[in-house]
């Protein structure tokens, strides 16, 4: 099957979402399997730019341990609960457009309703509201991570722009297809080549197998003279 997806690469015929056409993959794999690889990869691909998600993210998850983290430091005065919460404020509405999956719907609107909602005016509800606020936007990040659309793993898996970003963990497998869609949207085939998030073609590092079909046919050697009596 690498041959195959080589041949599909190789020949530039790769559909919108950068996977191999339907009539050649069958049934084998799911209309709901391509939706999900497609969306995982359109968000990779925008990542991958000016827009990378990874800083957002980075910012984000500092922000949840400085109110989580057990080893944190209490916020002392009012003050400084209205500035964390400004910041997972902040940290809601970077990650609303990246969250674009079913998936993350429910944990995102709850994200955006406690973010948008008042603050108690005591320093002990307004502590409670933020810690509220925290769990949220980290369960957002988790929904978001298990969908595929940022990095959950630690430490963090390269980039699809990254020189290593082979070395990405395997989010999907699709052995009966040729490719694996790596955690960074990267779609590796069965030959080492692969196809980056925004349809950058890279080469093979090894030869393909040699099949028995690709073999020279050689002829069979001359009987040897028989001898007469």
């Amino acid at each position: 099957m690498g041959r195959k997806a080589h041949r599909w690469r190789r020949e530039g015929r790769l559909d919108g979402t950068g996977l191999p056409p339907s009539q050649e993959r069958g049934d084998t794999v799911s209309i709901a399997g391509l939706t999900s690889l497609a969306t995982s990869r359109r968000s990779h691909r925008a990542a991958d730019g000016t827009g990378s998600p990874r800083p957002v993210v980075a910012s984000a998850r500092e922000t949840v341990a400085l109110v989580l983290d057990e080893e944190a430091p209490v916020p002392e005065s009012g003050q400084d609960v209205d500035d964390l919460l400004l910041r997972l404020r902040g940290h809601v509405m970077q990650l609303g457009p990246i969250a674009q999956s079913d998936s993350c719907s429910l944990t995102l609107s709850v994200a955006q309703k406690l973010a948008s909602s008042e603050v108690p005016g005591a320093y002990v509800q307004a502590r409670v509201h933020l810690r509220n606020l925290a769990i949220a936007v980290q369960e957002l990040m988790t929904d978001m991570g298990a969908a595929g659309l940022v990095c959950a793993h630690l430490p963090e898996c390269p980039s699809a722009q990254a020189e290593d970003c082979q070395a990405a963990r395997v989010r999907v497998r699709h052995p009966e297809a040729g490719f694996s869609v790596l955690c960074n949207g990267v779609l590796l085939f069965d030959d080492t080549g692969c196809l980056t998030a925004d349809n950058t073609v890279v080469e093979p590092r090894r030869p393909l197998p040699v099949t028995t079909a690709d073999r020279p046919v050689q002829p069979l050697p001359a009987a040897p003279p028989t001898q007469s009596g």
